[in-house]
């Protein structure tokens, strides 16, 4: 990992660092299916264009650098290997651009591939919205003015909800296996991942040192040979 210089944001590290508290610990992971989406929820616009993956970043608000790097272990790891049955985890989702992305990718494949056997999980802590703060503080004003108006009224909720609100919404929520609640460095959320059984993990969490070292260490173990574990920012 690079630690020096701006990230790509342009924010010296020592700065973005003072800025990420160490991750929280919960009591306990809950661990839930594709999310829950309601009858009343209405596709947005991009469901017209048939759940076009690059409708994601216009109609989920999100700061996702990772598309190339998606595709690209869709395409080296896991179509390389068509008889594996793949494990695809995403940790670290915010309100779910990145999620939208992988689940529309992953439906074109599936579609492309009908035998191709690939598992999606979306791991996050998804704390209450003033956790999120930074959003404002960085300038990113689309994101934390969505973040408020979907939690007006609900300041302790964790914002769990904003998530499935977007991935229903954008017709993503169907291609996505499961989704647990919960901190990246709990090892008992890493326990239900055999070592060796992770074709691609992309993790964008916390930019603090300690709590990265600590994630690195925890799921370099689960990914299998050949896979890839990648990251965002990861010069921060």
């Amino acid at each position: 990992l690079g630690l020096a210089g701006p990230d790509r944001y342009g924010i010296r590290a020592g700065r973005r660092l003072a800025m990420s508290a160490t991750l929280p610990r919960v009591p306990a992971p809950r661990v839930y299916g594709p999310p829950a989406c309601k009858g009343d929820e209405a596709p947005l616009e991009l469901v017209a264009e048939h759940g076009s993956a690059e409708a994601c970043f216009r109609e989920v608000p999100g700061q996702f650098a990772g598309r190339d790097v998606y595709d690209g272990a869709l395409a080296r790891v896991v179509l390389t290997e068509p008889l594996v049955e793949h494990t695809v985890l995403e940790i670290g989702a915010l309100m779910g651009q990145s999620s939208c992305f992988m689940a529309h990718r992953l439906r074109r494949l599936r579609r492309a591939h009908a035998s191709l056997s690939v598992r999606f999980s979306v791991i996050d802590i998804w704390e209450p919205p003033a956790a999120y703060g930074w959003l404002g503080t960085l300038g990113f004003t689309r994101e934390w003015d969505a973040l408020r108006s979907r939690t007006a009224g609900h300041p302790m909720r964790s914002i769990r909800h904003v998530w499935e609100h977007y991935t229903c919404a954008s017709a993503a929520a169907s291609a996505i296996d499961a989704h647990i609640h919960g901190s990246s460095t709990d090892s008992r959320i890493a326990a239900r991942f055999a070592d060796g059984s992770v074709s691609f993990l992309y993790l964008d969490t916390t930019h603090a040192l300690e709590p990265t070292v600590e994630e690195l260490n925890l799921w370099w173990p689960k990914i299998r040979r050949g896979g890839w574990l990648c990251g965002d920012d990861y010069n921060a």
